[in-house]
Parts: C-alpha cells; structure tokens; sequence
C-alpha cells in the first residue's frame, strides 16, 4: 500500500526521489570527478557522509505533507593539498526515479553535483592516503552499480564509500517502511537518528541546517580527529 502511494505521487509529479532539491541536471563526468580528487604527496583528506531529512523535529517522518518531501544521504570529499582545497559533493541517484519506485527492482543509476543540497547531519572522517585510495576506488565501483529503493539507494552508496576509509565501519539502524512488523530498510531517518546518538560524543560530528557547498570539514582537515 506505501509503496503503490509512493508510485501514485512520483506519476503526478509531486514527490521528487531522495531530494526536493534543484540539482544539476548533467554532474560532471565520473571521471573528471576522479582526477580531481587523485592524492597528492604530502595532501591532507577527509570524507563527510551529509544527510538531509524531511523534518528534523520528527526524525523518523519518511515523508512531509503537503509537500511530499524525502530525505537524503550524500558524500562530501575534501582534498587540501597545502595551496589549495577542493571538494566534491556527490549524491547516487536512479536514472528514472519513476520506475525505480514503481517496479522495485534494479535500475541504471547516476551520479549527481550535490553541492547545491541542504543537509541536516553530517559525520566526518580524517583520513590518509591509503584510505583515501580505497575511498575513491570504492567510489568508482560503487558508481556503476544499479539503483534499487530498498535493495541500493543513496543510503547503501554513500554508506558503503564513508566505510571505505576506516576500520571502524558507521552502522545505522534499520527503519521499517508504515505496515512492516518485522524487518527494516537503510533510510535517510536511521542515518539522522544515528548521528543524534552520537553527537555528544564523537566530536566530528555536526547536526545543522546548511548547504553543502559551504561546508569544509573543521578550519582544516587537519583539526579533526583521525579514525
């Protein structure tokens, strides 16, 4: 019944999957994204998982009406080389959201410039170079795979990159879709929970509003707490 609401919404044009943002319609090329962000000798890095949810007074809302708002899950990667910074906010996003929530199963997916999406949480990660190397190799793998609502989606991409630079894997709790009793799903809402259990004592991280595009990790990646 949820699902089939979710379908009837994105067909009529209200509901826009994972983001009410404006984003950018062509991101820039996976791998002109890549270059910019080789490792560079002596560079200092980090990466930031960025969440955005529909209302941060009630965290576990999936959807706010009327509007018919989602959540988001992105990635932030910074890169400062000593002369200067660049970072790349990135969101996985289906190519055709209509029927990736009609039909469930797997389709082509697509990177978008997320530098323009409101956040509402965010974590982040000093990391050195090698894991910096396997940040950026997962994220090439990752890239490629399908989009699935429940099985893929921005949650499982982003999530799966952030892991990639530590030991210490993030976990985010499950969230069951309304009639589900059993069971749960990796959303945008888990991740905001999990960052709200955490803040007072993890100091990287942030819960505020914000735009991507004007967030840096700390004065300087270096400030923040390697993990």
């Amino acid at each position: 019944m949820f699902k089939n609401l979710l379908a009837a919404l994105l067909l009529s044009g209200i509901l826009s999957p994972c983001s009410s943002q404006r984003l950018k319609r062509a991101p820039p090329a996976l791998e002109a994204c890549l270059d910019s962000l080789r490792a560079e000798p002596g560079a200092k890095y980090a990466v930031a998982l960025l969440v955005a949810v529909p209302d941060t007074a009630r965290p576990r809302a999936l959807i706010t009406w009327p509007k018919g708002r989602l959540g988001h899950v992105f990635l932030g990667l910074f890169v400062d080389d000593g002369r200067r910074r660049k970072a790349v906010y990135v969101g996985f996003y289906a190519r055709s959201p209509v029927l990736a929530f009609t039909t469930g199963v797997g389709v082509a997916s697509r990177l978008v410039d997320n530098a323009g999406h409101r956040y509402d949480g965010v974590i982040v990660r000093r990391v050195d170079e090698t894991a910096w190397k396997a940040v950026v190799t997962r994220l090439r793998t990752d890239a490629g795979k399908r989009y699935s609502v429940l099985g893929f989606n921005c949650v499982h991409f982003s999530l799966d990159v952030f892991n990639a630079a530590s030991v210490h894997p993030l976990t985010i709790p499950l969230m069951r879709l309304p009639g589900e009793k059993t069971g749960g799903h990796l959303t945008p809402n888990g991740a905001y929970i999990q960052l709200q259990t955490m803040r007072h004592t993890n100091g990287n991280v942030v819960l505020r509003r914000g735009t991507a595009s004007d967030f840096w990790p700390a004065d300087s990646v270096a400030g923040l707490r390697r993990e």
